[in-house]
């Protein structure tokens, strides 16, 4: 599986870096890493934004969540540390996604957690809806 190619010794820098911020990555940088599955996104906007669109396959997880041990934020907190992919945290424009990176190391104490500039606004691809629970 697409997880299983990346191990906990293993990558902490994706090759996609934007050359000015190591810690940020361009939309269109995500995009391709996004259509090879070498990364798995996290949309940290708020459920009525998340409706709105999302990068396919992506995660929720508020920023009013993360980290605040809530229900919602468990169970995807043990997802994301069952994997050991590059993670990509997006929002609406760039902003948000920079403090959900932050948040995101700290909790699972790994480098290879990325914000994606410009958020969703900038998504080169397509926005799809989420699929209802």
């Amino acid at each position: 599986s697409l997880f299983h190619r990346y191990t906990k010794s293993g990558v902490d820098r994706m090759s996609f870096l934007n050359t000015h911020n190591e810690e940020e990555v361009t939309a269109e940088k995500a995009m391709e890493e996004f259509s090879a599955n070498r990364a798995v996104f996290v949309d940290v906007r708020e459920p009525q934004e998340w409706n709105a669109g999302i990068v396919p396959d992506s995660f929720l997880l508020p920023l009013s969540v993360l980290g605040s041990g809530k229900a919602e934020g468990t169970a995807v907190m043990a997802a994301l540390q069952a994997i050991d992919a590059p993670i990509v945290v997006y929002c609406h424009a760039g902003m948000r996604s920079l403090t959900g990176m932050d948040i995101l190391k700290q909790i699972l104490g790994r480098r290879n957690i990325f914000s994606m500039s410009g958020g969703v606004m900038a998504w080169p691809g397509e926005l799809v809806a989420p699929k209802k629970k």
